[in-house]
Parts: structure tokens; sequence; C-alpha cells
């Protein structure tokens, strides 16, 4: 009798765990899709762009953009001050989050740069003027480093944005073909150097 109990026993138990343990997996797997849900709606509401696999793209090339960034401008830009390899993504690189500390220590040689041609100019009784010209006037994001960076050192800043801005690039630029100036652009810089000089 007592083996019948116990065997009883041991069945009901067996059956309540398997009850209870196979319960719990769909309360645990709708937790689980609960939890993906918020995740995914809290995602749409934050982030700038619907996939997700698009910002681990974005992360991942600008990662890789800036590295390559980062020795271009090394071998180039650290000897010439010069940018003339650089695709337009590398700059977007340069100038995202990644590049921060790149960007930083560009600044740094070419405020250095500044003031070593300034002192130069000193020695020779000459006056420096920074002309500031962009090629990308809309996407400028160096005007108030050069600006600050003149102001501290006593430099004259001739910054022709925005006489340029009150003209289409159309206007200004050799469009489609490149970025330099067309025969009117360089007229309008002549003419701001030209009153810049007399004034």
């Amino acid at each position: 009798m007592s083996d019948t109990s116990h065997k009883i026993e041991n069945t009901l138990f067996r059956k309540y765990f398997k009850l209870t343990l196979f319960s719990l997996i769909p309360l645990l797997f709708l937790a689980f899709v609960l939890e993906i849900s918020a995740r995914v709606v809290y995602f749409q509401m934050k982030a700038q762009d619907t996939f997700g696999l698009t910002i681990v793209y974005k992360t991942i090339k600008n990662i890789y953009l800036e590295k390559k960034a980062h020795s271009i401008i090394r071998d180039n830009v650290f000897d010439n001050l010069q940018s003339d390899r650089l695709t337009k993504e590398q700059i977007q690189a340069l100038y995202s989050e990644t590049g921060e500390e790149l960007l930083r220590e560009i600044h740094s040689r070419i405020e250095k740069n500044l003031y070593n041609i300034l002192t130069t100019a000193g020695k020779i009784q000459s006056k420096l003027v920074v002309l500031y010209l962009p090629s990308d006037i809309e996407n400028d994001k160096n005007r108030l480093f050069f600006e600050d960076v003149c102001r501290q050192y006593g430099i004259d800043f001739l910054d022709v944005i925005p006489i340029l801005s009150e003209y289409g690039q159309d206007y200004y630029k050799l469009l489609p073909e490149n970025d330099h100036l067309s025969r009117f652009g360089n007229k309008i810089v002549a003419e701001a150097i030209g009153q810049f000089i007399t004034a």
C-alpha cells in the first residue's frame, strides 16, 4: 500500500511539475516578446534610422572611414596642410563623433603653423591676413575655429562667406565640373580683398 501511494505521489508530482513547466514557457515567451516589442517601440521613437542594421552599418562604416581618413591625413595634411586626397565620406567621418580626437589634433597643428607664420611675418614687418574661403560654404564646419584662432593671435580674418552667400553656387562656382571659383566668383573675392586692403 505504501509503495502504491508513493508511486501515485511521484506520478502526480511529475504531472504537476510538467504542467507548471509548460505553463511557464508561454509566459516566458510572452515576456520576451513584450520586452522585444518595447525595445523596438523605444528604438523607433529615439533613433534617426528605421532599421537597427542601418545604425550598425553606419557605425562600422564611420569607424572604418575615420581610420582611413586618419592615415591619409597623417600622410598629407600634417605634411602639406592639404586634404585633396580625402573623399567626401572620409571628410564626413572626420567631422563625426569618431573623428573628434583627430580633428582636434589637426586644429592644434594648424594653430601652431598659423602662429609660426605670424611670427615670421612680424620679423619682416609684414601683416598676416587669413582669407577664409571654404570649398563647401553650405556645410562649413571650420569657420568658428579659424575665427577664434585669428582673434586669439590678433590676425586679421577676412571672411568672404557672407559676400558669396548672397549669390547661388551656380554663379560663383564652376559647377557641375568642379567646386573651384568661377570668373565671377574670383571677381567677388578680388573685390572683397581690394576693399579690405584700402579700408
